[in-house]
């Protein structure tokens, strides 16, 4: 939280580097019968390979200056060592078996904290290594001009008509969009390709604001593959709660491809989440292109961009297309992650 609030001060965007906790539990579990992910390698090295003190981080005189910081390792790698510990209690040295059972009671142990070792840090050090490069990477789209970054912040106090199912009125006079009327910009992971039909799931207060603002001009009767909204693709976008106000609200921190596609709204089917919360089911098609220039760019008050000026990338002549001048300077990454990962995470990105 301290991360996020500094970088949100200091204008600096943010990049989950993490996986997602049922991701990791998810992966423990699929692999447990994998052979491999029970090797000792990488729990050996962690405590025995030797690192230049100048690229490194030195656990023992860490925890020695703050005891504290060993309550994680402890909590991953004790619980085998005390089903050890427990099987130690009931050994009896004049039991023939008790050798045997006391062996497979360490090799056991021994895996096992090899196994959650690998899963909780190993794998997750190449996960936060290999996110720390693609943030850099979109760092570098940044710098070229190839990608806009935008932030932004909004209420989602005003969530009655989503929780209601009812459908929200727009307040504006008259939403036909003309020839300079803002297009409201979808975000998408993957690119929206001419042609292609993608299914949408819509059912937060602002994209179901949109869309209701769409069916004033294209009543729900009558959907007409001629009208939609823009799309463009995210190389990273980061959402955090915030108190707006008084109110709940969001910070927004999305960095996306100057390049978009006209989605046409091809159907709209209303319904209803589990929660009896309203959602709309939307199919869209992939039609021309286009570009976003930053200065066009705006958001609502219903939290979500729209561009002016777009004009379709088939009809601009190259005369009509702006240049940009890209800048090289160096890039800083600041991965902030728990202090197991950090020689891990060196170590991949030396």
């Amino acid at each position: 939280l301290a991360a996020i609030e500094t970088s949100q001060k200091m204008d600096i965007p943010i990049f989950i580097g993490d996986e997602y906790t049922k991701e990791t539990k998810a992966r423990l579990v699929q692999t447990a019968f994998s052979p491999k992910t029970y090797t000792p390698v990488n729990l050996l090295d962690f405590f025995f390979r030797q690192r230049p003190p100048s690229s490194s981080v030195d656990f023992a005189q860490t925890f020695w200056s703050d005891p504290l910081k060993l309550a994680p390792l402890a909590t991953t790698i004790s619980p085998p060592f005390l089903l050890l510990l427990l099987t130690l209690q009931n050994y009896n040295i004049a039991d023939t078996t008790a050798d045997a059972s006391l062996l497979s009671s360490i090799v056991f142990s021994f895996l096992a904290s090899c196994k959650v070792f690998n899963t909780l840090i190993a794998d997750r050090d190449e996960i936060l290594a290999s996110n720390a490069i693609k943030a850099s990477n979109v760092i570098k789209s940044l710098q070229k001009k190839e990608t806009i970054r935008k932030r932004w912040t909004f209420s989602v106090d005003d969530n009655d008509n989503a929780e209601s199912g009812t459908k929200h009125t727009s307040s504006t006079t008259s939403n036909k969009r003309s020839t300079g009327t803002p297009l409201p910009l979808f975000t998408l992971k993957t690119p929206l390709e001419r042609d292609n039909v993608r299914n949408l799931n819509l059912f937060e207060t602002r994209w179901l604001k949109m869309i209701d603002d769409l069916q004033v001009e294209l009543p729900l009767s009558s959907v007409s593959p001629s009208s939609g909204f823009g799309c463009v693709t995210c190389t990273n976008k980061f959402y955090s709660a915030i108190n707006l106000n008084g109110a709940e609200g969001r910070y927004a921190d999305v960095i996306f491809k100057r390049k978009g596609r006209m989605a046409s709204l091809t159907g709209l089917t209303e319904g209803q989440r589990p929660s009896g919360a309203r959602k709309v089911s939307v199919s869209i098609e992939g039609r021309d292109s286009f570009t976003v220039n930053e200065g066009d760019l705006s958001v609502v008050e219903e939290g979500y961009l729209v561009a002016s000026n777009i004009q379709s990338d088939d009809v601009t002549t190259s005369s009509d297309k702006k240049s940009y001048t890209s800048t090289e300077e160096d890039i800083k990454i600041v991965v902030v992650a728990g202090m197991l990962h950090a020689n891990g995470i060196i170590d991949r990105l030396s």
